[in-house]
């Protein structure tokens, strides 16, 4: 796991962007019993501290992520969190999501890339869908062990033959890499897909007369988008790292904040002659839910 600690470091000192993901992230707990919820929000900000405080050196760093991970472990082991984890992840964050692509995906021939826990491709294989799943480490739930699961050891290649899939799904995925090879894996993209990609990403910087419908409906979009440029983009790195390694306890990704504005993808995508068909803001309230979460743009991508 390999942590830009300089973007972390300014991200934790940015006291704006730390309330404001506190309680963008707690919020999802309220519908926890009231002393189950103050546990969840004493760990989270016991971990935000101990994080902060182990920032003084790479030494202490790694104590404190050692730190972390034992007692997120000890957290899962609640039967009521790791329900209520299980739940929100693997059910009804699956069926928002569908809900909101399901009707851009073309053909039968899908890949998950970074699949995680291989839920959407579950959903979507009971739907006649072949699908095929990758990722760098096999986080798929029991369930999912039944498909077709290809285990990446360069996350610049994608082992697929040329036009052998018809849509590609890439969620919460690319962030997570340099630019090189963000730019490797778009050209691979292109490469095995016949029809379509659908990219999932972080964003910040949006056009607020462009997407002022959606900010009707959406509190904390309300809210994020009156933050400094620096404080937004401080709450997506600070919103991505407590999803994945505070509350996840995921310690095989690397953390390299590698996030863009609406703009700045809009160009790499036209660089490499891929036509936007549709850019779709989903905000921070997932569809019309009562659950929030970091600020998701959709990119519906047609090959050319």
């Amino acid at each position: 796991m390999n942590i830009d600690l300089l973007k972390l470091k300014t991200a934790l000192s940015d006291d704006i962007a730390v309330q404001f993901v506190l309680k963008l992230r707690l919020i999802n707990y309220r519908f926890l019993p009231k002393n189950n919820f103050k546990i969840v929000s004493k760990h989270f900000k016991n971990n935000l501290k101990t994080l902060k405080q182990g920032l003084i050196s790479p030494l202490k760093f790694n104590n404190a992520l050692t730190n972390i991970i034992q007692e997120n472990g000890r957290l899962y082991k609640e039967p009521w969190f790791y329900g209520f984890e299980y739940e929100y992840r693997n059910q009804k964050l699956v069926d928002i999501e569908l809900q909101d692509i399901s009707k851009y995906i073309i053909g039968k021939k899908i890949l998950d890339f970074g699949c995680g826990s291989g839920e959407i491709s579950n959903v979507l294989s009971q739907q006649n869908k072949k699908v095929t799943l990758i990722d760098i480490t096999d986080h798929r739930t029991d369930p999912n062990k039944k498909l077709n699961f290809i285990k990446s050891y360069d996350s610049s290649i994608i082992p697929l033959d040329d036009k052998s899939i018809d849509t590609s799904l890439v969620f919460s995925v690319l962030h997570h890499n340099n630019s090189t090879i963000i730019k490797k894996l778009i050209l691979e993209l292109k490469r095995i897909t016949k029809k379509r990609i659908i990219i999932k990403e972080d964003i910040y910087n949006i056009d607020m007369i462009q997407n002022k419908e959606k900010l009707k409906n959406d509190v904390f979009l309300q809210e994020f988008c009156t933050l400094s440029l620096k404080s937004q983009l401080n709450v997506i790195i600070l919103s991505d790292f407590i999803s994945n390694l505070i509350i996840q306890n995921n310690t095989q990704i690397d953390f390299p904040f590698n996030f863009f504005d609406d703009i700045s993808w809009r160009k790499l995508f036209s660089e490499f002659d891929l036509q936007l068909k549709l850019v779709y803001l989903d905000g921070m309230r997932r569809d019309e839910s009562d659950y929030y979460g970091s600020c998701h743009i959709y990119y519906i991508i047609d090959v050319l």
